[in-house]
């Protein structure tokens, strides 16, 4: 993996020689914060001198997602050396927020997976982003009011079983956005103790439920409310199950006051599967090794109470240190 150094307006000055070290992190999980999509690069303060690298340029390892824009300068007279940091291309996105047109309450997008994200993206960040024009086979029906635009586009794409991928392109000097279809690879990649994972499997659980009933928008006798049931096999329900009100029925609250019928739905859902999963196997995140991209999917096993999950990877962390990459598969 190469890592060039390219001044404000990218053009290239040259490859970053002497690496000291190199971390970069990306990832899709929805939860995370800005600095889940960052880099920094240390090199010695003489190698800096010979050609520094200033805030407001890029680092960035072609036809990979490692790298983005400096920010970020720290010297160390002690350790004689220099630090540059910032935020990688997808934590770029993370930093803009889609905004519903004027007079309305809501920014829509249907369609093509592609061609809906050309929309979102529209200006914000200029000409240095471009988006697939090829069809993804995928559609995607949404809408938003003040999201992040990062981890809005992830929500919208995972809803669809697609994915977000995200390359600097060398020759075009372009940071270019696709959508794929998620992979599954549960039935060839099982993570266990025989590939030297470890983890933590958890049975059953007092604090895990099976019916959540979801408050929408409204007041009292008119506020909109939703109920859904897990059923025994895993399978999610509006329709009230012969176990409704009894012993068995496990019951939480989701407030959600400003949903949609459907966003409400969607989140309740979302937060059922949360609070009751089947089963649950907390995993060493990073797995080195893996070819797989963002979004797929993997099984996970315990060989020895047989217990069995899938998990999407969620994260690629790369290093450079002492001339040696690794590349590291985070799955959740």
């Amino acid at each position: 993996m190469d890592l060039i150094h390219a001044d404000a307006t990218l053009a290239e000055i040259g490859y970053v020689q002497e690496i000291d070290q190199f971390d970069a992190e990306v990832t899709q999980e929805t939860d995370a914060d800005i600095h889940r999509n960052s880099f920094s690069l240390t090199v010695s303060d003489k190698v800096w001198e010979s050609d520094p690298i200033l805030a407001g340029h890029y680092i960035y390892s072609p036809g990979m997602e490692f790298g983005g824009l400096v920010e970020t300068i720290v010297h160390s007279t002690k350790r004689q050396q220099i630090t540059v940091s910032g935020v990688t291309w997808r934590g770029m996105l993370f930093r803009k927020v889609i905004e519903p047109p004027t007079g309305e309450a809501y920014r829509i997008v249907s369609g093509e997976a592609n061609a809906a994200i050309e929309g979102l993206l529209d200006d914000a960040l200029g000409t240095l982003f471009t988006v697939s024009t090829s069809d993804s086979g995928i559609t995607v029906s949404r809408q938003f009011r003040y999201t992040n635009l990062l981890l809005g586009i992830e929500q919208m794409l995972g809803e669809a079983g697609g994915a977000l991928e995200i390359e600097f392109d060398q020759a075009t000097k372009k940071v270019n956005l696709s959508v794929r279809s998620v992979v599954d690879y549960s039935a060839s990649i099982d993570l266990s103790q025989d590939y030297g994972v470890d983890m933590v499997t958890t049975m059953g659980g007092y604090d895990r439920y099976n019916h959540v009933i979801a408050l929408g928008a409204g007041e009292l006798t008119a506020r909109e409310v939703i109920h859904v049931y897990r059923l025994a096999n895993g399978t999610l329900t509006t329709t009230a199950p012969s176990w409704a009100g009894t012993k068995d029925d496990l019951v939480v609250t989701y407030e959600y006051s400003n949903a949609t019928s459907d966003e409400l739905e969607s989140g309740a859902k979302k937060r059922l599967k949360e609070l009751s999963p089947l089963n649950q196997i907390e995993m060493d995140p990073s797995v080195d090794g893996l070819e797989l991209k963002l979004g797929d999917i993997v099984g996970v096993r315990d060989r020895l109470t047989g217990m069995s999950a899938s998990a999407a990877v969620v994260g690629k962390i790369a290093t450079i240190s002492a001339g040696q990459i690794r590349i590291e598969t985070r799955v959740r």
